[in-house]
């Protein structure tokens, strides 16, 4: 039996994550494609946000 995939988002949905690059940490924002389907699958533990707020609050937040 073929499950289908329960992604967070849908094909064409805006979103945002969180880079760090040489201690540089910044929000970036993408659309929902296959390739972020490879990139949910391969690291299930990156954090996605729907909004700019979201992802700002959460950066604030845990770099007191």
């Amino acid at each position: 039996m073929n499950k289908e995939k329960n992604y967070p988002f849908k094909d064409g949905d805006e979103y945002w994550t969180i880079e760090e690059n040489n201690g540089n940490i910044s929000a970036v924002l993408s659309c929902w494609d296959d390739v972020s389907e490879e990139d949910y699958d391969a690291n299930p533990n990156q954090l996605y946000f729907s909004t700019e707020e979201e992802v700002i609050y959460h950066i604030l937040k845990t770099n007191k």
